[in-house]
């Protein structure tokens, strides 16, 4: 009889069992298939509003490209500019005036905006360069503003 009584305890707790495991099983595949469509949901919504983002960054750095392009253009005109790239000895008497002359029609650009904060114009023949209120020479340029630790000017 005990063997019995063991044998219907075992029938009584499968009896049991099957259907509290079938209850657990259903919640966790439902919440198993919510949570990957929710992730692919997420996912898919991330990469687009990412998508955007980047392409208005590249129309930002075009315009800006573009404002660049367009100063380059307006030094290359100039004539003053122009003149000033054949003078080899930059401090004699006559390039002295020059180079203030030169100077005067760099436009000083970050009056009109926040993405230009200085640029430099750099003459080979005369190893100078300028900006619209600094003149250097190509070493005292390397040594305040260009400068690398352990490299000197020459290297």
């Amino acid at each position: 009889m005990s063997r019995n009584k063991k044998s219907g305890g075992h029938k009584l707790f499968f009896r049991f069992l099957v259907p509290y495991i079938v209850v657990l099983l259903i919640p966790f595949m439902l919440g198993t298939i919510i949570y990957e469509r929710t992730v692919e949901l997420v996912k898919a919504n991330s990469e687009e509003s990412n998508i955007a983002i980047l392409e208005q960054s590249i129309e930002v750095l075009e315009q800006r490209i573009s404002e660049i392009e367009m100063i380059v253009s307006q030094h290359l005109v100039n004539k003053d500019v122009q003149n000033f790239l054949y003078k080899h000895e930059p401090f004699s008497s006559s390039n002295t005036y020059s180079i203030l002359e030169t100077r005067k029609h760099f436009y000083n650009y970050k009056t009109m905006n926040n993405f230009i904060l200085d640029y430099f114009v750099f003459f080979n023949r005369s190893e100078l360069v300028m900006s619209h209120e600094l003149t250097y020479t190509y070493k005292q340029f390397y040594d305040m503003i260009l400068s690398y630790d352990g490299i000197d000017y020459e290297d």
